[in-house]
């Protein structure tokens, strides 16, 4: 009966490994949004300014540390919603209609100074990507080896100095995605006389020859 029994649980056990090693990995990563693959660009842009100037107000000039969310449009090239972000104190919350598709979590971590935010699963809440502030360019890590060293630069041209200078984006700079030498995607913000409060970012279409 002992070895029975024995014989029982070895078998539970390589069924509960068998499914844990089946699980796991699906639990620390997150699923693609197909709507992202189809399009080369999207804007951001602020819902509703008056929510962002409460925000400040509360926030910064009242040293209020809760604040009403501050809801974000993610835009495809037609001008569709295809994705909603609320910005909380804590951090920013995305979704896919209903769908939760990450949380993105402002990182205060005294041991680690350099984490500015982190990528969490949806469902578990563990970090899958690292955003780190290395002098100004801004290293991005994960739990697996599928980013190959992503970090976002600054890149600063005259062109956009001068249009922050006279008062027509709200950065003098825009930023490129770079993964192993190869810019993949262009992050800039939107000027005000078209599109005010936004940003855009594309992906930057390589030449094979």
């Amino acid at each position: 009966m002992a070895g029975r029994r024995q014989s029982v649980t070895a078998q539970i056990s390589r069924q509960a490994r068998r499914l844990s090693a089946a699980i796991v990995p699906q639990l620390t990563k997150i699923d693609p949004v197909s709507i992202l693959q189809k399009v080369e660009g999207v804007e951001i842009k602020l819902d509703d300014i008056t929510q962002y100037q409460k925000a400040v107000d509360q926030y910064i000039l009242h040293n209020v540390v809760q604040f009403d969310p501050v809801d974000f449009n993610v835009l495809d090239p037609g001008g569709y919603r295809i994705l909603q972000a609320s910005l909380y104190p804590e951090g920013l919350m995305v979704h896919e209609g209903k769908r939760k598709v990450c949380e993105v979590s402002l990182s205060n971590d005294e041991e680690s100074p350099s984490c500015i935010a982190k990528i969490k699963h949806p469902v578990t809440s563990m970090t899958v990507y690292e955003f780190r502030d290395m002098g100004g360019t801004i290293c991005v890590t994960s739990n697996t080896d599928e980013l190959q060293g992503t970090t976002i630069m600054p890149n600063r041209e005259g062109w956009m100095r001068l249009l922050y200078c006279c008062g027509c984006t709200f950065s003098r700079e825009k930023w490129l995605v770079v993964t192993q030498d190869t810019t993949r995607a262009i992050i800039i913000p939107v000027s005000p006389f078209f599109h005010e409060n936004s940003i855009k970012s594309t992906k930057k279409v390589q030449n094979h020859e």
